[in-house]
C-alpha cells in the first residue's frame, strides 16, 4: 500500500494555505456596515434627497423603514450623525405622524 497523502505529493511548502483560503477584512465593525449602507446623498449631486424632497408621496410603511434605517445609523454610529441625518429623522418622524393623525 503506497502513502499519497497530498502533502506528500508537494514538496516542503509548496501548499501554503493563506494562498487558496478566502480572506476575511480586518476590523469590520457593525457601526462600518451601518453606516456605509445609509450614507449621506453627495451634496456635489444635488440629489432630491439632500433636501428631503425625495420622501413627498412615500406609503407608510416605506415611511418607516426608512426611519429605521436612519435611527440604526444614529444609534450604531453616534460618532457620524451628521445634520442632514438629524434633518432626515425629524422629517420621517414628522410624515409618520401626519399618516397616523385622524383624517
Amino acid at each position: 500500500m503506497s502513502d499519497w497523502s497530498p502533502s506528500r505529493l508537494y514538496p516542503a511548502r509548496v501548499l501554503d494555505r493563506r494562498e487558496y483560503e478566502r480572506r476575511r477584512e480586518a476590523d469590520v465593525t457593525l457601526a462600518d456596515l451601518v453606516v456605509k449602507a445609509y450614507a449621506d446623498p453627495i451634496w456635489s449631486r444635488l440629489t432630491t434627497s439632500w433636501t428631503h424632497d425625495d420622501l413627498d408621496g412615500v406609503p407608510l410603511e416605506e415611511l418607516r423603514a426608512e426611519y429605521i434605517k436612519a435611527t440604526m445609523r444614529s444609534a450604531y454610529a453616534s460618532q457620524s450623525v451628521t445634520p442632514w441625518l438629524r434633518d432626515r429623522i425629524r422629517k420621517l418622524d414628522e410624515l409618520i405622524a401626519r399618516h397616523r393623525a385622524p383624517r
